[in-house]
């Protein structure tokens, strides 16, 4: 099953053209890595897919459910009720982790649930528990972010994303501001999700991370996909010239 199709999508800042007709496709269980260089339109296309940019064409649907088509050149964009039920599909989590200062990790975990999905407290508190589990922060659920490493932050902010149940999480340079210790307790994290089947879109940086957990690894280039394969096609034999330049000064 389809849980993500983005079609033709283009978007511009003012002038700049940064994501050229790109069209990509996940699947349910699948782990898609995206790679590429600054500036290449990779947080650009998944900022579009979670609402975060609107697009100036193309189309966006979640399973049966359109989040954004085009119609007549003008990008129409799904509300009420539909855009409810779409937007709790994803979960997002951030390079700079983008919890709030004032809640414990508890707080953070259960709020989405308690006041997004209506849930009763004690099931938040059974979702929360058990993702404070999963994510080795026993201990830590009265803590404020302000006392947690980076790592600790990271790993409530997927808790965070999780506890939404979503279909698909998004992830944006998951340890871009992580020092390398830390890095590596996130991405083992992030390879435990993908051992569990649940549907990721990562964009990283971390190339030997991809090759381990990518069923499939998108190369953007100035806007464009300039190469889509499997891990050995792509980040081992890549046939792209782009791709190779930019394999050689990783």
């Amino acid at each position: 099953m389809t849980v993500l199709e983005m079609k033709n999508i283009k978007k511009s800042f003012e002038k700049e053209e940064v994501l050229k007709d790109i069209s990509i496709s996940v699947k349910e269980g699948e782990v898609v890595v995206i790679i590429g260089s600054s500036g290449s339109g990779k947080s650009t296309l998944i900022r579009c897919a979670v609402d975060l940019e609107k697009i100036n064409s193309g189309e966006i649907k979640y399973g049966e459910l359109t989040l954004a088509s085009t119609k007549n050149n003008e990008v129409l964009y799904a509300k009420g009720e539909e855009y409810k039920t779409i937007n709790h599909k994803y979960g997002m989590v951030f390079q700079n982790f983008n919890l709030f200062p004032n809640l414990s990790v508890y707080e953070n975990i259960t709020l989405g649930p308690k006041m997004v999905l209506k849930k009763e407290e004690k099931d938040t508190e059974k979702i929360a528990l058990n993702l404070i589990k999963k994510m080795n922060l026993e201990g830590k659920e009265k803590a404020y972010p302000y006392s947690l490493s980076g790592g600790q932050k990271q790993r409530v902010s997927i808790a965070r994303a999780l506890a939404m149940n979503p279909s698909i999480l998004f992830f944006d340079e998951p340890t871009s501001a992580l020092d390398p210790e830390l890095t590596s307790e996130v991405l083992k994290v992030i390879k435990q999700l993908a051992e569990e089947n649940i549907t990721m879109v990562v964009v990283t940086h971390e190339m030997d991370f991809a090759k381990e957990i990518a069923d499939r690894v998108i190369f953007m280039d100035n806007g464009y996909i300039a190469e889509e394969g499997t891990p050995e096609e792509v980040l081992v034999n890549p046939k792209n010239i782009r791709t190779k330049e930019f394999l050689n000064l990783m």
